[in-house]
């Protein structure tokens, strides 16, 4: 396997992070998977992370540099990378194509939903030479149809989907084994502008049923937002995700009860997963069927009251399904398709092959 050098390109983050920051921070799921993905092909590559808000250059223990990058246009000049990732912004592909070596290949990796005014995206993809990388099917699906690029069509074949890396701390699995559910405790962790007035509304008819339910609001601390006060319901702040984590086991449910905020992903959703815990999540919404499922009624219509009530009311009761996360989210798994995407005709390390011996299914 060839050795290159990558430039991972943020010029959206809220603040500077860093390979271990989601030790000691809040994060927002962005930040947090461009983080892992570059610690994790830094085993093999030269990764470099630059971002648009940080002032001073930093090395992790895994070798990644994370670098300022405020001067776009000097920093592509400057032709040091064999391939630059750029995450979500088209005017950035653009630039870097324009400034950069002819030789530098270029990735634009979307984290959010294609809209209206991305219209000419298919065009640029073509005129760069770039691939995008979807982080669902869905959410692939969605931007093929704004396009207006039919499967079979091309331009198609530019697109593909790696799913986010689920990181969860597992150190410790008896002590998980051992965390007692709190069978009245739901759990809100999102920012507040994925949909958290309609969940606080919606927890609010839910509770005056079944008056003994808590809701616990966590913040992934990229953005505040002042909600009003709430009988039940009781904000932690910004959490580390670890903390995030330990409460989502000792959680009855993550309590996502709204169908106005689509995800593209829905990390939160296969991390509550990963720690056994099931998800009232809204059914055909963004990635919802394709990350929580269908099945044990998780994906349901979050605003039809007896059935959001049936549904708690049963798991309460003891009927509460045994979930887990599925391993195509896991690191190994999106660390490998990373790799092929990168090195096309390089075998993938013994390490990050599967069971099978290969490289997990992804659309390109």
């Amino acid at each position: 396997m060839k050795r290159l050098k990558i430039a991972i390109v943020d010029g959206f983050c809220p603040r500077p992070y860093e390979g271990q920051t989601w030790q000691n921070e809040a994060m927002g799921g962005t930040e947090l998977t461009a983080a892992r993905v570059a610690e994790a092909l830094a085993v093999h590559h030269d990764l470099v992370v630059m971002q648009h808000c940080r002032q001073e250059a930093t090395c992790s223990a895994a070798g990644v540099r994370y670098e300022p990058g405020a001067d776009w246009r000097k920093l592509a000049g400057q032709c040091r990378f064999d391939v630059v990732i750029i995450i979500n912004s088209l005017k950035l592909l653009a630039l870097w194509h324009k400034h950069a070596c002819a030789q530098t290949r270029l990735i634009l990796w979307r984290h959010n939903f294609t809209g209206a005014t991305h219209k000419h995206a298919a065009n640029v993809l073509a005129d760069t030479n770039a691939q995008m990388i979807c982080v669902s099917h869905s959410h692939r699906r969605h931007t093929l149809a704004v396009l207006g690029i039919t499967e079979d069509s091309p331009p198609s074949a530019r697109i593909g989907v790696i799913y986010n890396p689920v990181v969860t701390d597992q150190s410790k699995p008896e002590a998980s084994a051992q965390t007692v559910v709190d069978t009245n405790q739901l759990l809100f962790a999102s920012s507040p502008h994925k949909g958290l007035e309609q969940v606080l509304d919606n927890f609010a008819k839910l509770r005056q049923r079944l008056p003994q339910l808590s809701l616990l609001v966590c913040n992934p601390g990229y953005l505040e937002r002042s909600v009003p006060a709430c009988e039940g319901v009781h904000f932690t702040g910004k959490l580390r995700p670890a903390q995030v984590h330990a409460q989502m086991r000792r959680s009855l449910c993550l309590f996502n009860a709204q169908s106005t905020f689509a995800e593209t992903f829905g990390l939160v959703f296969a991390e509550a997963h990963s720690m056994g815990t099931p998800v009232v999540a809204q059914r055909g919404l963004g990635a919802v069927d394709e990350v929580v499922g269908r099945r044990d009624g998780q994906a349901l219509d979050v605003n039809d009251e007896q059935a959001v009530y049936e549904l708690v009311a049963s798991w309460r009761d003891g009927r509460r399904p045994r979930v887990s996360m599925s391993p195509t989210f896991s690191l190994a798994v999106v660390k490998a398709q990373w790799l092929k995407l990168l090195n096309p005709d390089a075998i993938a390390p013994e390490s990050q092959q599967t069971e099978t011996g290969s490289i997990p299914y992804a659309i390109f």
